[in-house]
């Protein structure tokens, strides 16, 4: 498989439990790689869910489709070296770990005006590029009043996912758990995707 493509999530060929040189140096702190995937997400996406997010993935050549991650790293932490301009490279450099996720279950499904994006790589971006994201809580005073949609900011590329919790008939409106920079874990909405994400 083409481990550049965004839809490594359901390709089995760069399966990490199978192909852990695709990793990065933080797959190895990870002793089971089961903890990549929300079972709930796994039931989803194997059935299709009947929605073209997934179809698309299954239709545009990929050769053994097979969900086995959903659960994104903040993008805005990572190595100063990192492709993705992370705010904060270490751990200590984190204002709030309580509330910063390190790792989230990412929305698999697209939202017109929500977001751009479902479920492709391994780095969650509610706003790219990271300097945006600078700007915008300069603009409104406070990461917690940046929200994606009409109401808010404008469309994100990224968001937590929605279908835990979710209300009968919305996949969308629910929550998605996150692992904190504390240790601790919660879910948390869509809604809350960049004051969670930011670092600083």
């Amino acid at each position: 498989g083409d481990v550049s493509d965004h839809r490594r999530w359901c390709n089995e060929d760069v399966n990490l439990r199978y192909h852990p040189e695709y990793g990065s140096v933080f797959f190895g702190y990870l002793s089971n790689v089961r903890s990549l995937i929300c079972p709930t997400f796994r039931r989803l996406a194997k059935s299709g869910y009947n929605h073209p997010d997934f179809d698309d993935d299954i239709a545009t050549g990929v050769p053994r489709y097979n969900p086995w991650m959903n659960y994104t790293q903040n993008a805005y932490l990572g190595p100063r070296n990192s492709p993705c301009q992370p705010l904060a490279y270490k751990l200590t450099t984190v204002k709030n770990p309580g509330s910063t996720f390190t790792h989230a279950d990412e929305g698999p499904f697209k939202e017109v005006g929500i977001n751009t994006q479902g479920l492709n790589d391994t780095a969650l971006f509610p706003l790219w590029p990271s300097t945006d994201a600078v700007a915008k809580v300069q603009q409104r005073g406070s990461a917690w009043n940046v929200k994606p949609g009409p109401d808010g900011v404008g469309t994100f590329a990224d968001v937590i996912a929605g279908f835990h919790q979710a209300p009968s008939g919305n996949r969308v409106a629910g929550k998605g758990n996150c692992a904190f920079a504390d240790g601790h874990v919660a879910p948390a909405s869509r809604m809350d995707t960049f004051p969670l994400a930011w670092p600083r």
